[in-house]
């Protein structure tokens, strides 16, 4: 048979499970002024119910009841759930599709998941921009410039090397994605090296082991 509340199939008498029975019943229930005033006073909150749900009904956001009726989200969100009710979807700058970006773009399609304040072009933007600003911290930590021949004309020529390898993150090469301390904490062991320099040492035609050391001994 199928919920009463949801109408999804349940081999159960009338609820598919606990939640969707106290979601029905209370979409049911009937509270005296005096049961209301009660809750109303114990939420430390003077907004009756009856408004909350009131303003759900004509349609308004979250947002929206709050600065009506002068009180806080979380007792909206409270009653909301008391009832039963979904809060209603935010509008965005009088898009019919619910979406809007601070670009302009209003296709949903063009939105990842959920988001609908974001669109998906802006939010790799924010992402890569973020990934750039980390790396210029590691590198700033680092030094800025080659340990062995002071190179340091082009960011992008300089490489992160691990002293011991053994210790390396095997996601090192995410970073760009890590917390701040993550890479702090990930780079304790690690000097900057160029392109150059880089590929030398690991040809083994640089003997450059105590410069390693010597670095890592000043930061610490």
């Amino acid at each position: 048979m199928e919920c009463l509340n949801c109408s999804a199939f349940t081999k159960n008498d009338k609820f598919c499970n606990r939640s969707c029975s106290a979601s029905f019943s209370n979409k049911n229930r009937k509270l005296s002024d005096e049961t209301k005033l009660k809750i109303s006073k114990k939420m430390q909150n003077k907004v009756n119910p009856d408004e909350i749900k009131s303003c759900h009904l004509d349609g308004l956001t979250v947002s929206e009841i709050v600065q009506k009726l002068g009180c806080t989200k979380t007792t909206v969100y409270k009653w909301l759930e008391y009832y039963g009710l979904e809060k209603n979807p935010a509008k965005f700058k009088n898009s019919e599709t619910g979406c809007y970006c601070k670009c302009g773009e209003t296709n949903p399609d063009n939105f990842y998941g959920r988001k609908r304040t974001v669109c998906s072009k802006c939010h790799n933007t924010s992402v890569t921009e973020a990934g750039k600003d980390k790396r210029k911290r590691a590198l700033d930590i680092l030094g800025n410039q080659c340990i062995n021949c002071e190179y340091s004309e082009f960011s992008c020529s300089l490489d992160i090397h691990h002293s011991d390898p053994s210790i390396k993150d095997s996601n090192f090469a995410s970073m760009r994605g890590w917390s701040i301390e993550r890479i702090e904490n990930e780079i304790k062991s690690c000097v900057l090296l160029c392109r150059n320099c880089h590929s030398a040492y690991h040809s083994g035609m640089l003997d450059i082991d105590r410069k390693i050391k010597d670095d890592i001994e000043k930061r610490k």
